[in-house]
């Protein structure tokens, strides 16, 4: 009798073995890197046994950086039910339909490892891409799953994400955290609204917005402008985000009277940040209406500050640019403000730029930035995207590649290749090709310039 195995789990068992046995010889590692090592082996154990040998001789692979332990400890200072159903009228609905780049995910990878470590990072980094990286559903297709590993995760397995999450993240986590608690509050909340609505349709005390005419609203949903025409929340607030994206921070009555909503009216509106950032927007105004003798602003934000007389450079402590405080750019230093106005300077700056776009890889899932310093061209993203380093186009695994001659040259990438080689082969041949450009668009070009820059 044939017995019919699952090569897909057989793998998975393995490298999840090899992981154990690797991570305790190298504590400090990055998981994503050993993880994509381990896969690479699962069925190669002399390929594994001389990974882990030259490992320990040349002692060179990726480092896990220090995750903020805030993304995994709930600030109950700054978390409540009220707030949060305030903030989320519709929660599921909201973490549903919104879209978060890489620090997002590698967050919710780390947050999901954390919480499920009887389920394998394959199985975890599947559901979550098949949900289109929604922490959220994951979340609770993860739940209804039985255990696929026989032992639960160690803390030193977790992958540490690097940088801080958008704070979004963390409102997503509470939700997960508390999410029973949330929902009876606004289940509770519309309950309570329904019965205000009854009652006032009752006393004839139902208010009309003077915008969409919405004739069912109670004095909370809406507000006034300072001649008291009434308007529904919600129109006041499409108003002001379209007004505050055309950089707009006077917000007129939508009845067209020739008055304006007061800072504190749209304090109901608005969500903390965004009338955080129009009272500073407003406060700037002010600022530079005043006139203050020797008072400058950084050519990049609105940070304004009376800087040092004699130094050249503007320093922001608000986006923290160095800019000339003579041509406003961004600072040249050693170079004089006409060196950089001239057209080599701007050329070398061309090439430059081109030259280190070469060497910086995309994610085609994500967007995130990355070089590799060692390993195989089958890179794996942090958001589990798997792509070739040479080509850099999207690949399913490692029939993309080849170690023969023949088929490399009909087509196939190259699994291996030295980094310097690669590197200097890009960033040479980038360089050459600006440098023709900008020769056909400028024939008195400075030809000598890519000499210097290759030092």
């Amino acid at each position: 009798m044939e017995v019919e195995i699952d090569l897909d789990e057989l793998e998975k068992e393995k490298a999840e073995n090899y992981f154990k046995f690797a991570f305790e010889m190298f504590p400090e590692v990055e998981p994503g890197f050993l993880e994509s090592k381990c896969i690479q082996f699962a069925f190669d154990q002399e390929g594994f046994n001389n990974f882990l040998v030259n490992t320990m001789l040349q002692n060179k692979y990726p480092k896990q950086q220090p995750c903020s332990s805030k993304a995994f400890v709930e600030n109950k200072d700054d978390f409540t039910v009220e707030t949060f159903a305030k903030k989320y009228p519709d929660p599921q609905k909201y973490f549903l339909e919104s879209e978060y780049g890489s620090e997002y995910i590698a967050h919710s990878i780390s947050f999901l490892q954390e919480r499920f470590r009887f389920s394998s990072v394959y199985e975890i980094r599947q559901i979550l891409r098949k949900n289109n990286f929604k922490l959220y559903v994951s979340y609770e297709e993860l739940k209804k799953l039985k255990k696929s590993r026989k032992t639960p995760r160690h803390q030193s397995e977790i992958m540490q994400a690097i940088g801080e999450p958008p704070s979004v993240f963390f409102d997503e986590v509470n939700f997960i955290k508390s999410k029973e608690a949330i929902l009876k509050y606004l289940e509770a909340k519309q309950q309570a609204r329904e019965a205000a609505i009854t009652e006032a349709r009752k006393n004839g005390t139902l208010l009309t917005c003077g915008c969409c005419f919405s004739n069912d609203l109670l004095t909370e949903d809406v507000v006034s402008c300072s001649e008291g025409h009434l308007f529904c929340k919600d129109c006041v607030k499409k108003s002001t985000e379209v007004l505050m994206g055309e950089g707009k921070i006077d917000f007129p009555c939508l009845a067209d009277c020739g008055s304006f909503f007061h800072i504190e009216t749209l304090k109901a509106v608005m969500e903390n940040a965004t009338h955080e950032k129009l009272l500073k927007k407003l406060q700037e105004r002010e600022i530079a209406q005043a006139n203050i003798p020797g008072l400058e602003s950084c050519p990049f934000c609105e940070y304004s500050v009376i800087p040092d007389p004699a130094s050249r450079i503007f320093e922001c402590l608000s986006c923290k640019k160095s800019s000339c405080r003579f041509c406003r750019k961004e600072s040249h230093i050693p170079y004089s403000c006409s060196e950089v106005d001239d057209v080599n300077v701007q050329n070398r700056t061309y090439v430059e730029e081109k030259m280190t776009e070469a060497l910086i890889r995309n994610c085609y899932q994500c967007g995130s930035k990355f070089v590799r310093e060692d390993g195989c061209n089958k890179m794996t993203c942090i958001c589990g995207a798997l792509m070739c380093y040479i080509c850099r186009k999207q690949i399913s695994g490692y029939s993309h590649f080849s170690d023969d001659t023949d088929e490399i040259n009909a087509g196939k990438c190259p699994l291996w290749t030295e980094n310097y080689k690669l590197h200097t082969a890009e960033v040479n041949m980038e360089a050459e090709k600006a440098i023709e450009e900008i020769k056909r668009k400028n024939p008195e070009f400075d030809t000598d310039i890519y000499k210097r820059l290759k030092k």
